[in-house]
């Protein structure tokens, strides 16, 4: 399990709010529950604490190998992106067996 966060400079000292918010993630159906869950809006300042917990809470989900939550700064506030990893799920499961007898039981 991994947890991390990263920032550009102290960005979480800046006065600045959220201008950007991007989530890269293959095969993630709904960006708006991470945004959600990180406290993570448009316009509003950063919250460092919400956006800890909400690591917290999405890799205890265990349907992530981890989370990285990194800023920079950008014109008129910051910039967040987040990169999530999802844990790969079984899609199938092949039992190659020496005799019938084991097939008819698996």
């Amino acid at each position: 399990m991994v947890l991390v966060m990263f920032t550009a400079g102290a960005v979480f000292a800046q006065e600045g709010p959220v201008v950007a918010i991007e989530i890269h993630s293959e095969g993630l159906e709904s960006d708006r529950d991470i945004e959600d869950i990180l406290g993570l809006e448009i316009n509003k300042p950063l919250d460092r604490r919400r956006i800890r917990q909400g690591i917290q809470i999405l890799m205890a989900a265990g349907e992530f190998s981890w989370v990285r939550v990194r800023t920079e700064h950008a014109e008129n506030g910051v910039k967040v992106r987040v990169e999530i990893d999802l844990h790969p799920r079984l899609a199938q499961l092949d039992i190659d067996t020496p005799s019938t007898w084991w097939r008819l039981r698996v």
